[in-house]
């Protein structure tokens, strides 16, 4: 992951700042985040490896939660409010995912798995 896929966006920072100032400038007609904090956001999603998936399943009473599991559940899930109380095991679910190439993420699956591909070639001609 280190070697193709986040050492690849890391040096695509300046393009993809390019990209998001013309997409932001567009967009926004009175923006309240500043650029370098959305730019900062967009190279965080872009090289992060790990997520975790959360999904509803009303009345299923799961065991406890981790403490980093409920704190991303309260930091990125809009409905997450509701179950401040009485903590969300009891409707929801969460899945951990490791990895750059979950199916579904447009660069990281199809553009990864070429460049990864590539450098083993590489690797393997020398």
């Amino acid at each position: 992951m280190d070697l193709v896929d986040n050492r690849f966006w890391t040096m695509m920072k300046p393009q993809v700042a390019k990209i998001l100032q013309r997409q932001y400038e567009s967009l926004c007609v009175a923006p309240t985040v500043p650029f370098e904090d959305v730019l900062e956001k967009t190279m965080e999603a872009l090289l992060r490896t790990r997520n975790i998936l959360f999904i509803q399943v009303p009345t299923v009473d799961a065991p406890k939660w981790p403490q980093y599991v409920k704190k991303e559940f309260f930091q990125y899930v809009s409905q997450a409010r509701q179950w401040k109380g009485s903590g969300p095991e009891k409707d929801w679910i969460y899945l951990e995912l490791e990895g750059t190439t979950l199916s579904g993420h447009a660069t990281r699956t199809t553009l990864g798995n070429t460049l990864r591909s590539l450098c083993y070639a590489y690797w393997y001609c020398i």
